[in-house]
């Protein structure tokens, strides 16, 4: 299913914002992380840069960009 997604993503050229939704524990997070993992690898990683932001461990901060943002400085 990653490769058929990231065939539909490649051609285009301009930003993107894409959308995952299902049910609570049907694999959505482990399925980004894997996807993540698979455009970070050396056949994809300078196609694509890509930035994973888990929001739920990061609730309790009252200033949410700042964990955010620090992710793009990584």
């Amino acid at each position: 299913m990653a490769k058929n997604l990231t065939k539909i993503i490649e051609p285009q050229d301009a930003s993107m914002v894409m959308s995952l939704d299902s049910e609570w524990r049907t694999g959505k997070t482990t399925f980004v992380r894997m996807w993540k993992n698979m455009l970070d690898s050396n056949e994809y990683n300078e196609r694509f840069k890509t930035v994973y932001f888990n929001a739920l461990e990061n609730d309790f901060i009252k200033e949410p960009l700042v964990p955010l943002f620090s992710e793009f400085m990584l």
